[in-house]
């Protein structure tokens, strides 16, 4: 039981830029240094993580980490960059979707999930090309958040860690599913939390009081007392 923070992270407006053939090279030199400066992040993470931390929660830290080394996303992107003459945002994007695409259609309920992995790691990159500094719940040292309820689309294992070193209650996304990284770290930890539930930030305003049963998978907006 406590009170909402809502996150509100909006959709990320990528652009489409044709890029003149003398600054192509220019081009993905940017994208090379948007993957390592987010490398670059999540190693800053994993030394970060309390001791206290899931050995679960480093293991999906550095999938994500060697994603960001996966041929299959970065020199793809590169590819596209130099053959479609785009700039890094858009070449970025429509290779992940292909990527989200064939994770979706993989039988394995685990491995369709890795496709989040995938937007996770996206949204950072994205985030770092556009230059939009604070994006995540893991850079919101500054708050006070303890006792607190956060509220969001979703979150990446790296800020469920974030969640627990701030004491934080529990968590409500609106993605996710039972076998998601994030669920998984979420046990771990023994935070309750309810994933999946689409369009709870419609629902949920800033600072109201809520429930969070996570063995049923439901919550209560503003109880009353009885």
């Amino acid at each position: 039981i406590g009170n909402a923070y809502v996150i509100r992270s909006n959709e990320i407006d990528v652009p489409q830029t044709v890029i003149n053939k003398d600054n192509i090279s220019l081009e993905i030199k940017r994208f090379e240094k948007a993957v390592k400066s987010t490398l670059n992040r999540y190693k800053e993470i994993l030394t970060n993580l309390p001791s206290s931390a899931p050995k679960e929660s480093a293991a999906f830290i550095n999938a994500h980490m060697m994603m960001l080394k996966d041929p299959l996303l970065v020199d793809q992107t590169i590819k596209i960059i130099r053959k479609d003459k785009v700039n890094a945002e858009y070449a970025l994007k429509i290779q992940s979707q292909k990527l989200i695409e064939i994770f979706d259609n993989m039988d394995d309920a685990y491995l369709r999930n890795k496709k989040d992995d995938v937007t996770h790691i996206t949204n950072r990159l994205l985030r770092n090309l556009l230059g939009i500094v604070s994006h995540s719940l893991d850079e919101l040292s500054d708050k006070n958040l303890s006792g607190k309820i956060i509220v969001s689309k979703d979150l990446s294992p790296a800020e469920t860690m974030f969640i627990k070193e701030h004491k934080i209650s529990a968590f409500v996304t609106d993605l996710g599913s039972q076998i998601s990284h994030t669920a998984i770290v979420a046990r771990s930890l023994k935070m309750p939390a309810v994933v999946g539930l689409h369009s709870s930030r419609k629902y949920i305003k800033h600072n109201d009081l809520i429930i969070v049963d996570g063995k049923r998978g439901t919550i209560i907006i503003n109880p009353s007392e009885y």
